[in-house]
């Protein structure tokens, strides 16, 4: 038997001993002295028969082998991985932005628009996998061709074709007419960010003709929100943060959670957040792992956190769920009809691996992204206490820049700071 590596202790305040499993994500506390004697147990292979009933046991905190965790998270993902039950598309009507928002990745966004021949063969890859579809309408910025989404959506329609979609716009352009169609346009979802407050959303998304955007996305919420509960519609508020506007989270969750109280509290709202991402490492106001990992903990300790976000930051959990790059269901399709298996490469051709337009997809570059520098083949990963909670982190590193894959911020923010994550978490609850 032997003490399982997926287990993370950490003092509690009363001095007893927590002890959370990152595999089965259970939570046990026991008292210093219990732990020290059954660790001394294991090490003389002379474990008590009255300790084998011990909840240490049934949580699997003692093992034969972690290996079978290994396995068992392994034949999970690979389920999801391989999953054919749906077919899941991003799909830009335009690569076009109406925003200037300094730290986007996508650089010198060309003003492409999807014409009607790829529209065509758009329907027809769709209609070829016979399977229910998931739409994310993506960009640029989608609604710059409104029209576009809405030919499309009518004629999967008209096709009999299932299928649900989501959104994910700058909100500026969000009007009353196309809220109306939300329903009628199988939308359900729908995700508008914010940068903080007025004055701090107007510097960091400031629109390209240098014109503020703040109140004009928040009138647009206030007729979106509404709308969306009478019609079962969820609408997400990310806050995208870094550096220079970290300190206004909480003015803006406290003006959002006022004006649309009822709207979180039936869970129609949700107000989250993510972080400002740089692949390339030029912009000075990203957060690493640490500093994201210390501004989660400051809101807990200021009460800044909705029970959510608290789930979401402060307690971890298994991970299983691939991005688009590995699930072999799952595509990005651009204006142009070029194929991708990452957001991230959407306005660079060089980087597709097929375009509907020529009906075919490079089976090489499909099987290189679905299984290649497997995270459960790579043994710094297979050996780490936060595999169940990370799988690897970004497989685009993982797989085409694997020296990125061990620089610390592409593994989880709970690595090295797990500790005092759970510690907050069990104290604040």
């Amino acid at each position: 038997m032997k003490w399982s590596k997926y287990n993370i202790e950490f003092r509690m305040e009363d001095d007893r001993i927590g002890v959370y499993h990152t595999f089965n994500n259970s939570f046990i506390i026991i008292e210093n002295s219990e732990l020290i004697d059954i660790k001394n147990q294991i090490k003389n292979k002379s474990i008590k028969v009255s300790n084998l009933t011990s909840p240490l046991f049934k949580n699997q905190n003692i093992v034969e082998s972690d290996d079978i965790f290994i396995n068992m998270l392994k034949y999970k993902s690979y389920l999801d991985r391989f999953d054919t039950t749906t077919l899941n598309l991003v799909i830009a009507p335009t690569a076009d932005c109406n925003f200037a928002c300094p730290y986007c990745f996508e650089e010198n966004k060309p003003r492409w628009y999807m014409d009607d021949k790829t529209t065509e063969n758009l329907i027809k890859f769709i209609k070829s996998y016979k399977k229910p579809t998931n739409i994310t309408w993506f960009g640029g910025e989608p609604l710059l061709y409104k029209k576009k989404i809405i030919e499309i959506s009518m004629k999967l329609k008209e096709e009999n074709i299932d299928f649900y979609s989501s959104i994910l716009t700058n909100g500026y352009l969000l009007t009353k007419g196309f809220i109306n169609e939300l329903k009628n346009l199988n939308i359900n979802r729908v995700q508008v960010t914010l940068d903080g407050s007025e004055e701090v959303h107007n510097s960091h998304r400031p629109h390209k003709k240098g014109l503020k955007t703040f109140k004009r996305i928040i009138k647009n919420l206030d007729y979106l929100i509404p709308f969306a509960s009478e019609n079962e519609i969820r609408v997400n508020i990310p806050v995208t943060i870094d550096f220079n506007n970290k300190d206004d989270y909480e003015n803006i969750y406290d003006f959002l959670y006022l004006r649309y109280k009822n709207s979180v509290e039936n869970g129609t709202l949700n107000i989250s957040l993510n972080f400002v991402k740089d692949r390339k490492d030029t912009l000075s106001c990203k957060m690493d792992n640490q500093s994201r990992v210390d501004f989660f903990l400051e809101l807990a300790d200021k009460k800044k956190m909705n029970k959510r976000l608290v789930r979401a930051y402060l307690f971890p959990t298994q991970n299983i769920a691939s991005c688009m790059m590995r699930q072999i269901n799952s595509f990005g399709i651009g204006p142009k009809g070029n194929i991708y298996k990452c957001l991230e490469e959407f306005t660079d051709p060089t980087k597709s691996i097929g375009n509907i337009n020529k009906g075919r997809l490079e089976f090489e570059k499909i099987a290189k992204y679905t299984v290649a520098s497997d995270v459960f083949d790579d043994t710094t990963c297979r050996s780490c206490s936060m595999l169940p909670i990370c799988i690897g982190g970004c497989p685009y590193d993982m797989i085409l820049d694997h020296e990125k894959q061990y620089s610390g911020n592409n593994c989880t923010i709970y690595k090295n700071n797990l500790d005092k994550v759970l510690n907050k978490y069990y104290i604040i609850k």
